[in-house]
C-alpha cells in the first residue's frame, strides 16, 4: 500500500538524518547550512518516487510531521515569559522560507503529470493514464484517483482549469512551454552558485567529523550515491 511505502522513505530518511547528528546539533554550523545538507542530502530520500503518490490526509501528517522535527532542530527553541519552548510550525516555515513537504511534492507530481501527457501515445505511462480498467468497484466511496488529485492541485495551487490541454502546450511565445513556466515558477530551486559553494562546505564539514585515518583508509561516498543508497533501502 502506499502508506507502508510512505512509512519506508520516512525510515530510510530518518536514517540519513540520523547519521548527520552530529552536524545537525552543532552549534558552530550556520543554520542556514543545515537547512541545504536537509534540502541535498535528506529531502531528496524522503521524496523518491512520490510523484506517484496521491498522498491521502494521514501521509500528508506524517510527511509533514517528519519535516517539522528536523527544522525544530535546525531552529532552536524560543524563550518567551522566562521559560523556553518549541517553535509553532507557522514560525518554523515563515524562516524555513520554501514550501513545506507535502507543497514540494504536489508540484513535482504536476511536472510528473505534464510529462506523462506530452509522452508520444504508445508509451507505457501514457495508456495507463488514459485507459479505462474496467473492473467490480468495491462497496462504498471511490478511492481517489491520481489524476484526481492532479486536477485538484492544479486548480489549488496553479489556478488553472484543463490542465491536459495546458500541460500539452509547450510552443508558445515564452522561452519555455505554458505548463513548464508555470510549474517552475512554484519549483523549490536552488542558486547553483549557491549550489556550487555548498559542495564545497560538505566537503570542508566532512573532513572535519572524520577522523583523518579513516580518510586515508577509506573511499568516500559522493553526494549523489549517498541519497541513491538510503532511496533504495
Amino acid at each position: 500500500m502506499e502508506t507502508d511505502q510512505i512509512r519506508a522513505r520516512i525510515l530510510a530518511a530518518n536514517k540519513a538524518y540520523s547519521s548527520l547528528q552530529t552536524i545537525f546539533r552543532s552549534k558552530q554550523i550556520h543554520r542556514n547550512n543545515k537547512i541545504r545538507l536537509y534540502i541535498t542530502l535528506i529531502k531528496p530520500i524522503l521524496r523518491y518516487v512520490s510523484v506517484t503518490w496521491t498522498l491521502t490526509q494521514t501521509a500528508e501528517q506524517m510527511l509533514n510531521t517528519f519535516e517539522t522535527k528536523i527544522l525544530r532542530r535546525i531552529y532552536d527553541p524560543t524563550q518567551e515569559r522566562g521559560r523556553w519552548g518549541p517553535r509553532w510550525n507557522s514560525e518554523l516555515y515563515s524562516l524555513y522560507k520554501e514550501p513545506n513537504i507535502v507543497e514540494d511534492i504536489k508540484i513535482r507530481r504536476l511536472g510528473w503529470a505534464g510529462h506523462i501527457i506530452r509522452m508520444e501515445e504508445e508509451r507505457i505511462p501514457k495508456k495507463v493514464l488514459n485507459e479505462n480498467f474496467h473492473t467490480t468497484r468495491p462497496v462504498g466511496r471511490p478511492r481517489t484517483r491520481w489524476v484526481d488529485v492532479v486536477h485538484r492541485d492544479a486548480l489549488q495551487l496553479l489556478g488553472i482549469r484543463g490542465w491536459r490541454r495546458r500541460a500539452e502546450n509547450r510552443e508558445v511565445k515564452s522561452r519555455k512551454g505554458l505548463w513548464h513556466h508555470i510549474w517552475m515558477d512554484g519549483r523549490n530551486k536552488m542558486d547553483p552558485i549557491k549550489a556550487y559553494r555548498f559542495h564545497y562546505l560538505l566537503i570542508i564539514i566532512i573532513i572535519i567529523i572524520i577522523p583523518p585515518q579513516t580518510l586515508l583508509s577509506a573511499q568516500l561516498p559522493t553526494t549523489h550515491s549517498l541519497i541513491f543508497q538510503y532511496s533504495m533501502t
